[in-house]
């Protein structure tokens, strides 16, 4: 038992080091307590006035919480050691230890539950997590801005409540296997840096992670269906995200103001991008829709810096100022029968052109190519409140129409990529060529020497002028 009792005593000596400065002198009053509210006992001796670190053994009542917390807030104590005591009904309780002074903090095997804003806007610094733990409640951490490192969560753990861990300084955590939910605000403006969900989590609900500016990479897993309003919105250095199997619905704001963001890959199971939902990703450039996607909300890619667009077949409607202020934009192709470019409570065969009706405008160049299926361009041409605010729509031959690859037995022209690929084939090894795009703008020409590979083109259509042929390509 001795043994026991001067391990235990170590763990308080290290955790009490992180808390007191190095200089002071560290002073330690062990309390044995035979029953629950026991502690009130020793308050008449004032002995914890100058106490750094406290370690209780025994029972630990609600009443005890109390009292240690006021113990606190009115001495010197910053460390408290309770892994040896017995925890009234296994929790923490509500705000125990809210706004104290409390830095560091040892719980026992056998605690199930950490009550509503337990540790709230406290100095603490430290806590160790017992795996017995199965809830921590709403609020527990919140505004723990010294609460550093890694942080790992025990596997009994369901649902991480709200703000549970909002404004907290820690940078890595390691979430429970078990994990079916991430609450509101459950992580907003904290140091993580790094998140590996659980393969089995359900839901992220609004601002779990807003404001996670050291955030870089977020992989959605394919059993995730919800992505709450503003859950990665702000998170400056975000570059990289991949979006599972199960979304229907991309919410308002989800990934606003990501201002490292540079690539979105919008998968086919995604039917609907909601308002703002990119808004301010100003280095946003490049985003491929996948079949299957119809709607587009308000203002969902405004003041983003997206150079190319290709909506698919299954695109039906742009809202109001959903691709604003793209002044980088280059070129739009539209594989859809028809798409409408303006507000869905706007008639567009009764207005003229309304900018804050449009799905473009502001800075995005109204001189930017669209290019349509040749049979479905008058769908088109008759929307002038949308798709007239560009000056120039042009025939897009249909996939089944244009030649993607090219060979005859003497040479063989491809696409690699946004690329094109001339290889001659035959003895006669040289052969003039140009490309031109459908406008009939040269890219470029010369002698092809064997093979030749162009610089990486815009999406559109190329026609390539080779031994008194001409081919079209589609990029």
């Amino acid at each position: 038992m001795e043994r026991v009792i001067k391990i235990f005593t170590i763990f308080s000596i290290v955790i009490n080091a992180f808390f007191v400065n190095a200089n002071d002198d560290v002073s330690y009053r062990e309390i044995v307590i035979n029953e629950y509210g026991g502690l009130a006992a020793f308050s008449e001796t004032n002995s914890w006035v100058d106490v750094d670190s406290l370690i209780i053994r025994g029972k630990f009542g609600v009443e005890d919480f109390k009292l240690v917390s006021d113990w606190i807030n009115q001495g010197k104590i910053c460390s408290l050691d309770l892994v040896n005591a017995e925890i009234e009904n296994a929790e923490i309780p509500d705000m125990a230890f809210a706004y104290t002074r409390i830095r560091g903090i040892a719980l026992p095997d056998g605690l199930e539950r950490i009550g509503i804003g337990a540790f709230y806007q406290s100095e603490l610094r430290y806590v160790n997590i017992p795996s017995s733990l199965s809830e921590i409640g709403m609020g527990c951490f919140h505004l723990c801005m010294k609460l550093k490192g890694k942080l790992t969560l025990p596997d009994k753990i369901e649902e991480i409540q709200h703000s549970s861990f909002e404004g907290c300084a820690i940078s890595e955590v390691s979430l429970p296997i078990a994990l079916r939910r991430i609450g509101i605000n459950a992580f907003k403006n904290s140091s993580i840096q790094t998140v590996e969900f659980p393969t089995g989590l359900r839901e992220i609900e609004d601002g779990a992670f807003e404001g996670c500016s050291n955030l870089s990479c977020i992989i959605i897993p394919d059993e995730v269906f919800y992505i709450g309003r503003n859950s990665f919105s702000r998170n400056d250095n975000l570059k990289q995200i991949t979006l599972g199997k199960r979304l229907i619905y991309l919410t308002d704001y989800a990934f606003s103001n990501c201002s490292s963001l540079e690539e979105v890959i919008i998968p086919g199971n995604i039917k609907q991008i909601g308002i703002g939902a990119f808004i301010g990703c100003e280095n946003l450039k490049s985003v491929s829709f996948g079949e299957g996607i119809k709607r587009i909300k308000e203002f969902a890619f405004k003041d983003t810096g997206i150079e190319n667009l290709k909506f698919p077949t299954t695109m039906s409607q742009l809202e109001m100022q959903s691709f604003y202020n793209l002044s980088s934009l280059k070129s739009v192709i539209s594989l859809s029968p028809y798409v409408s470019a303006i507000s869905s409570l706007v008639n567009a065969a009764t207005r003229e052109f309304d900018s804050n009706a449009c799905a473009f405008g502001g800075t995005t160049p109204k001189d930017a190519p669209v290019y349509v299926p040749e049979e479905y361009l008058s769908n088109y041409e008759k929307e002038i409140t949308g798709w007239g605010y560009f000056s120039t729509l042009l025939p897009l031959k249909t996939q089944s129409d244009v030649k993607e690859i090219v060979s005859s037995t003497d040479y063989k022209i491809n696409k690699d990529n946004n690329r094109i690929v001339i290889n001659i084939l035959s003895s006669a090894d040289k052969a003039n060529f140009s490309i031109d795009s459908i406008s009939g703008l040269r890219i470029c020409s010369g002698l092809c020497e064997g093979y030749f590979c162009s610089e990486e083109l815009t999406p559109g259509i190329y026609i390539v002028k080779m031994r008194n042929q001409s081919i079209k390509i589609v990029i």
